[in-house]
């Protein structure tokens, strides 16, 4: 789901997550995700473990 957004200076404070919505979206479109899929990453032994590429966007993210 693609969201436009409106980027102008205010005069507010604003959380430390500010600018997260605009990371993931740059992101987005260079299309991080599939980069990562063509890497050789580990993957998980279990069923129950979270997918790597998940790890790293959350890493990313937080």
């Amino acid at each position: 789901m693609m969201r436009d957004y409106d980027i102008k200076f205010v005069n507010k404070e604003i959380t430390p997550f500010g600018g997260l919505s605009l990371f993931l979206k740059m992101l987005e479109k260079c299309h991080f995700e599939e980069q990562l899929e063509k890497c050789c990453i580990p993957v998980q032994g279990s069923n129950r473990g979270y997918k790597p590429i998940q790890l790293i966007l959350g890493l990313f993210a937080g």
